[in-house]
């Protein structure tokens, strides 16, 4: 079996979903499983000679959260990479189109009040006047060694435990910024940042997040995953010497 050290210092990649995950498949770079005595079972390998560990998070923002911490305390990443799908709340975002995640904060916390729900910034007791959500933000060495090599959109994404299915909530998030929506991306960057880690978080895009999310999402979810193989596997390559 790997020795656990052997796998440590390089790309920690994420999704919630398996399906998700399939950029991987078929390319030969993950070799072993592990399981048994961990909490998360994941898969090692290789690529390009940079240590590479795989594993899905489930869906939400505790899940992510919670073994995105568990797997960069094991194996201090040099990266940590979520990619999966995301509604795009931006006109000009398509179906099937990728993107890198520039900014991101949670869009759920908050306070329920009675002129309705009041966002507050994650971690906040929200009582009183409310502190507005601070995004994170990738990095400027991140921006840097993609530029020139990556020509698809820096977004804003805004993170919840909800999917949206509603015209009406979709632009209520439109309204504060966001561009994409998704349900785990922020917590797996606030992750990193507890570890000092620099991330990527590559979004594409499977939905408009109205009223017919979720038809559309169910109707390009394995094949939209599918097709992102090539670029995962370029920005991969471009960072992997940070």
């Amino acid at each position: 079996m790997t020795e656990i050290a052997n796998a440590k210092g390089g790309f920690l990649f994420l999704s919630a979903l398996p399906q998700e995950g399939e950029v991987l498949e078929g390319m030969g770079l993950l070799t072993e499983v592990i399981e048994g005595d961990t909490p998360h079972p994941h898969e090692v390998g290789l690529f390009e000679q940079v240590p590479l560990i795989y594993a899905t998070t489930g869906v939400g923002k505790v899940n992510a959260a919670i073994v995105s911490a568990h797997l960069i305390a094991s194996y201090q990443p040099k990266l940590v990479l979520f990619f999966g799908l995301a509604g795009g709340l931006d006109s000009t975002l398509s179906p099937g189109q990728l993107t890198l995640v520039e900014k991101c904060w949670q869009h759920d916390y908050g306070a329920v009040t009675p002129q309705g729900f009041v966002r507050w910034q994650a971690g906040e007791i929200p009582i009183g006047n409310p502190v507005p959500p601070r995004p994170l933000m990738v990095s400027s060495e991140i921006k840097s060694l993609l530029a020139g090599t990556f020509d698809e959109p820096w977004v804003n994404l805004a993170t919840g435990d909800v999917f949206i299915e509603s015209n009406n909530y979709r632009q209520g998030l439109i309204d504060l910024g966001a561009q994409i929506v998704d349900m785990e991306g922020a917590p797996v960057a606030q992750a990193a940042e507890l570890y000092s880690k620099p991330w990527v978080i590559v979004r594409q895009i499977s939905d408009a997040a109205n009223d017919d999310a979720g038809a559309d999402f169910d109707g390009r979810f394995t094949q939209i995953c599918k097709n992102a193989t090539p670029e995962i596997l370029r920005i991969m390559g471009a960072l992997k010497t940070i």
